[in-house]
Formats: structure tokens, sequence, C-alpha cells
């Protein structure tokens, strides 16, 4: 298995709290603090209370059918598009990488190592 992580800020992001009324994102956070909280929200969220509020919406980096990375909003009802494109040009989608979520290293580098591996024995 694996996930996938935005950047915020230079940040990783995996899940966060959009605002809906002034377009910002109120929260971030990577997957390895959803994942030590158990994808228990009112365990790592600083709001959680926010989570049921209309005012904000809970998000998440997921990748879609067609491989590419894509800002997810359905949680709880029904996805909120518009935030999804809002969110889509305040996160960097540009540099995501796939990461085992068992040891959180970069797919992509275990891959690239093991090409060299296989390179350096002939």
């Amino acid at each position: 298995m694996s996930y996938r992580q935005a950047k915020y800020n230079n940040k990783p992001v995996w899940s966060g709290l959009f605002n809906l009324l002034d377009s910002t994102i109120e929260e971030s956070h990577p997957f390895s603090k959803a994942r030590a909280a158990d994808f228990h929200h009112s365990f790592y969220f600083e709001h959680p209370e926010k989570l049921d509020d209309d005012n904000s919406v809970f998000f998440y980096i997921d990748k879609g059918e067609d491989g590419s990375t894509k800002v997810n909003t359905l949680w709880r009802g029904a996805a909120n598009k518009d935030a999804e494109r809002a969110l889509s040009k305040l996160l960097d989608l540009s540099d995501v990488v796939d990461y085992d979520d068992e040891t959180d290293e970069p797919i992509s580098t275990k891959l690239n190592e093991s090409v060299i591996d296989a390179l350096k024995r002939g």
C-alpha cells in the first residue's frame, strides 16, 4: 500500500482543513500524524470541531484513477468541487511522491536505489 502527499509552505501535507469563507488552509497535516492517531481526526486536528462546521471542509491528497494527484473533499457527504479547485491552486502538487505506508520511504527512491543496485551488480 502507498499514500501520496503534496506540499504546503514547503511541508508535506496529506490532509487538512480548508476555510470556505476566505479560501485559506486552516490546518494541514502529514500522513504520519494521521496514522499515529489511527486516522481519528479528533485526535490530531487542532480544531476538530471545525470538521462539522459548514464554513470549513476536510480535504486529503489522493491518487486519481489516471495516476494523477488530486485534492479530495469527499468525506461525510458530497465532495466540494469549488474547494478542490481552490486547494489545487494553494497546494504544491507538482513534486508529489508516493510513499510506502509502512516505512514512510518514498517509493520512487526505493525504485531508483534498486535500479542502481542492479546496475552495480552488472
